[in-house]
């Protein structure tokens, strides 16, 4: 249930109406910027806040077939943080650039457990792995999106023994992750070979204006969306007042971010942000670090 702290999209963008002196009334166009392009703006600042802030973590399972190297990542994907085989307590599996096998004069064409991952030279959606896999993961089949899992079947079609009525919903022998506020199993990692990646997702948006933006971006946050949509549309205004806003605006939206990333403790393989050490400092405009202290 959405605390006193939330705001439906309809009330954020009538704060940005008000911020920006173009409010005509609660869902009405103001007499500079129309509804749909409010709308339009929204979507884009809780899609800048995520992928500023590492905020939206998502964990999504890649099942590996026999001599594929090359995989769709997830649609709602923004960025990698890990990737690893076996689940959460298995192997890493770490990034890699093509560019070492060019060094190399060599090719890529090794059979095995994945150890390495690359996405260069591939389509924004794709994702590659090293060694390529030389069998194919296992396969689940669930009662529904959200429910228990009801049975699992190996490569082989073999059934797999579990505990279906643990009180935890725990699976003999096979981990699993909880994610949402019912803490509902929503995937079930597999032992047996299968890629699990944890990435930045993309924010879900509702299309009714009295609705919330995605329920796991903290409520607190949603009062300052007003000013991160407010600075998106007085970039492209002429007008003097609007130029004073946005010098105003723009540094609480930047504050926001960067608390949310503090908030939200983004640290990763693929991480876009820099987080330096307390002592980290410039010499000869060179970066150093002094020794972490015991």
């Amino acid at each position: 249930m959405p605390s006193a702290y939330a705001r439906t999209i309809r009330q954020i963008i009538n704060d940005t109406l008000r911020l920006c002196g173009d409010y005509q009334g609660d869902g009405q166009d103001g007499m500079q910027w129309l509804w749909t392009e409010m709308l339009r703006e929204l979507k884009d600042t809780a899609l800048e806040f995520v992928r500023r802030t590492g905020m939206l973590k998502e964990y999504r399972i890649i099942t590996l077939s026999n001599g594929t190297a090359i995989y769709d990542l997830p649609g709602d994907c923004v960025r990698i943080l890990r990737v690893g085989i076996h689940g959460l307590s298995g192997t890493i599996v770490l990034p890699r650039s093509m560019a070492e096998y060019d060094y190399m004069q060599s090719a890529p064409s090794d059979r095995g457990y994945p150890r390495e991952f690359f996405k260069d030279n591939l389509q924004p959606h794709q994702i590659g792995f090293w060694p390529t896999p030389n069998s194919s993961g296992s396969t689940f089949t669930r009662d529904s999106d959200y429910g228990l899992l009801r049975r699992v079947v190996d490569e082989n079609g073999n059934e797999l023994t579990y505990a279906g009525n643990d009180a935890l919903r725990r699976i003999s022998g096979v981990p699993f992750v909880r994610s949402g506020r019912g803490n509902i199993i929503r995937e079930v990692i597999s032992p047996y070979g299968n890629i699990l990646l944890l990435f930045v997702r993309a924010p879900e948006f509702p299309e009714l204006p009295d609705q919330y933006i995605d329920d796991d971006i903290p409520d607190f946050y949603h009062k300052d969306f007003k000013y991160g949509v407010a600075c998106r549309l007085m970039r492209g205004s002429r007008k003097k007042i609007h130029a004073m806003k946005l010098k105003k605006f723009q540094p609480v939206w930047d504050r926001t971010i960067k608390q949310a990333q503090r908030y939200s403790e983004h640290k990763g393989p693929m991480d876009g942000l820099t987080i330096p050490h307390r002592y980290a400092g410039t010499v000869n405009n060179e970066l150093f670090n002094y020794p972490t202290d015991p």
